[in-house]
């Protein structure tokens, strides 16, 4: 009975967090859609994980985004079998997403409609991690699919503008679950991960004739001054996961913006 009450809260929060549909236009749209969800999945881990750290200063209240990004993420699933209804490896691969997502979202639509003590989310928090990298794994496949065979003249250079912002947000949920203290020896190492693929695709669109472009330039200065920060904030002892988590959202915007203008 306590089970089926929590599902009937939940599909109440889900449905009332729903807005508009997405619809996919253009290959380019599809790319910059799987792009941002890379980045969603990740500030997934990091809202659940900001939930056992009890922090609300600054910050955007977690539940409501999660319930939104949990939405996003069926949009699009069902956009791109829209889109895509006639290329198979679309069409296997949102399946497969959609099946390694499940476990992942039932634990967080749970988290939805409870409130948990902090050492069971610290234990679904480790649950999660584990269990995203599948369904990330599916969303990098389908981007990289349309990367390579869509027309679009830039499409290394869109991707590696997504991959900073993915990364950014990779960068934060491993933060937020250093400062919840979780215990999975593997965050050091998924952070320096994200520092290096942020360095290599910053160093992509250096070497590309977009950096001579004044307001490519300018982004381009913003992220290298936020790769900085991110390098210098996993040093430093004080936990600052207000201001990681500000200066992740920051550039993930910017690279929203930014694989947008590129033509």
């Amino acid at each position: 009975m306590k089970k089926l009450l929590i599902l009937i809260v939940c599909t109440t929060m889900l449905i009332s967090a729903q807005s508009d549909k997405i619809t996919i236009k253009s290959d380019q749209d599809a790319i910059v859609y799987l792009g941002g969800e890379l980045s969603n999945i990740r500030g997934m881990l990091e809202m659940y994980a900001q939930l056992g750290c009890r922090i609300t200063y600054k910050l955007p209240n977690p539940k409501e985004k999660l319930k939104a990004l949990l939405v996003e993420f069926d949009s699009l699933m069902d956009a791109l079998d829209v889109k895509y209804s006639n290329d198979t490896l679309i069409l296997d691969t949102t399946k497969e997403a959609r099946n390694f997502w499940s476990p992942v979202k039932s634990v967080i639509v749970k988290a939805l409609a409870q409130d948990m003590d902090t050492d069971l989310i610290k234990a679904k928090t480790i649950y999660i991690h584990n269990n995203i990298r599948s369904t990330i794994k599916n969303i990098s496949k389908m981007k990289a699919h349309l990367v390579k065979t869509s027309k679009i003249k830039y499409a290394e250079e869109i991707n590696a503008v997504l991959e900073i912002g993915a990364s950014a947000r990779r960068l934060s949920a491993h933060y937020m679950m250093r400062t919840l203290n979780v215990d999975d020896p593997t965050i050091e190492k998924h952070y320096k991960k994200g520092l290096s693929i942020y360095k290599s695709s910053l160093a992509l669109l250096t070497a590309s004739t977009f950096s001579k472009d004044a307001k490519v330039a300018e982004y381009l200065k913003f992220f290298k001054k936020r790769l900085l920060y991110f390098e210098y904030i996993w040093q430093v002892k004080a936990l600052t996961p207000v201001l990681m988590s500000k200066w992740s959202y920051d550039v993930y915007k910017k690279t929203n913006e930014l694989a947008k203008f590129i033509k």
